[in-house]
């Protein structure tokens, strides 16, 4: 194979290979902000029922409220970890 072919291939390789990097992030960030909006959706539905008052939570709302909010607060952690990490490797 000519080192002309050779080159031809590797910049073909790279654009496909960064091509697919982008879309995959594009991919991933929409799948995890559609995540992070239903569940700040359930939290708020949540928190909307305790401030009506018509009905106090029940034990295991109140439970499921507050691991909701743990794992809200976790997944932001990661995501912005994931974001920073994909970032530096750039």
């Amino acid at each position: 194979m000519t080192e002309f072919l050779k080159f031809i291939q590797g910049v073909r390789d790279d654009v496909v290979g960064n091509h697919d990097d982008q879309v995959f992030s594009e991919g991933f960030c929409e799948a995890a902000t559609l995540f992070m909006e239903l569940l700040s959706s359930r939290i708020a539905d949540l928190r909307e029922h305790i401030r009506s008052g018509s009905d106090p939570l029940l034990a295991p709302q109140a439970l499921m409220l507050a691991e909701l909010t743990e794992l809200k607060e976790e997944t932001e952690k990661a995501l912005s970890d994931f974001d920073l990490g994909s970032r530096r490797s750039r």
